[in-house]
């Protein structure tokens, strides 16, 4: 997947408030799942955890 392609992806997922994107050290940003909201604002009946914990 290019660059621009999983730039467009995020940015539509973290529009939709299912992830959140966040800085890790000098300049390196990640995304992150937003589990709390899926599971009881936006999306309850599509989120279902795969894994346990």
């Amino acid at each position: 997947m290019s660059k621009s392609t999983a730039t467009h992806h995020f940015t539509v997922l973290r529009e939709a408030s299912m992830i959140c994107k966040y800085c890790v050290g000098t300049g390196a940003r990640m995304n992150a799942l937003r589990p709390a909201d899926l599971e009881t604002q936006r999306y309850p009946a599509c989120w279902t955890p795969s894994c346990p914990g």
